[in-house]
């Protein structure tokens, strides 16, 4: 498994161990989970109606249309700002989206390190990660229901848990 900055951070400073191979599955798990909820695993990459786009559906507009403060903006500032703190180069990838504004001109690798680092640097989400990291589906769903689908009760969605039954029995 290629362990990308995101992976990197996540596996280290939540989980303590880059090297657990348990940890490095059930975070490649979750991707899979929350990638096929979202997009039905990369097949149905916009959603009209929201402007969600992407593998990880982030909304590209604001409720009132602006691509300022939208959750694909936001994330891509939570990228530059935990790059800075790790002393990571921004790579030019992240300037260019921030003037496209396009999650679909990514490659699968970008967006899966905006996802992953868009969770981590949100307040309150170390709990639930490292739940996930331990292979606990019910707080991966949290995770995922709380701090990036950010409709809580999605958890109770028939679709939702059966696409994370289907990760999680892998």
């Amino acid at each position: 498994m290629e362990l990308n900055s995101a992976r990197r951070i996540i596996l280290n400073k939540v989980g303590g161990d880059i090297y657990n191979e348990e940890y490095q599955s059930n975070l490649q798990k979750f991707i899979t989970a929350v990638r096929d909820v979202e997009s039905n695993s990369g097949i149905n990459i916009y959603n009209e109606s929201t402007t969600a786009a992407g593998d990880f559906q982030f909304k590209m507009l604001t409720s009132d249309g602006k691509k300022e403060g939208s959750a694909f903006q936001t994330g891509l500032q939570r990228i530059k700002n935990r790059y800075k703190k790790e002393n990571i180069n921004i790579p030019n990838w992240v300037e260019e989206a921030i003037e496209h504004n396009d999650p679909r001109k990514l490659t699968y690798q970008q967006q899966e390190e905006l996802f992953l680092i868009n969770l981590y640097e949100q307040v309150g989400t170390d709990n639930l990660i490292k739940g996930m990291l331990d292979g606990d589906m019910k707080k991966a769903m949290k995770l995922y229901a709380k701090f990036h689908h950010t409709k809580v009760n999605v958890v109770n969605d028939k679709e939702v848990i059966r696409k994370f039954n289907e990760a999680y029995s892998n």
